[in-house]
């Protein structure tokens, strides 16, 4: 499949629950983006950069998948995520920068980060 343009700015993304776009090729989701309800975020292989500046209200985001997103180096805040379950990070070979507030997540129980072999340390305030 080929990929003609940006799929997500024609779409109505407001009500979207789960959102899984494997390979996906652009460095970056729109930055207009309406991600209210969405519970699951799912990205694998994909040439993502950074997911979005800044932080985004994503009250009932549970998961984030981005496993073998090799481009992408930095996970932003995502307070705006209190409900936070699972972090899939597996296989980012260019990660390099997490952001700190990732420890202050109360319900993160699974954090995958194996053969994020550049993530030195996780980005302080």
């Amino acid at each position: 499949m080929e990929w003609l343009g940006d799929p997500l700015t024609s779409l109505s993304t407001n009500e979207l629950r789960i959102m899984e776009l494997c390979g996906y090729p652009l460095g970056n989701l729109p930055t207009n983006l309406q991600l209210d309800n969405l519970i699951k975020l799912s990205m694998q292989y994909s040439s993502i950069r950074k997911l979005w500046e800044g932080t985004k209200s994503l009250s009932n985001l549970k998961g984030i998948d981005l496993r073998w997103s090799e481009h992408l180096i930095e996970i932003p805040d995502l307070s705006g995520a209190p409900n936070l379950e699972r972090l899939n990070l597996e296989g980012c070979k260019n990660l390099t920068k997490v952001h700190p507030d990732i420890g202050i997540h109360k319900r993160l129980k699974e954090l995958i980060l194996a053969i994020a072999k550049v993530l030195k340390a996780f980005q302080r305030r």
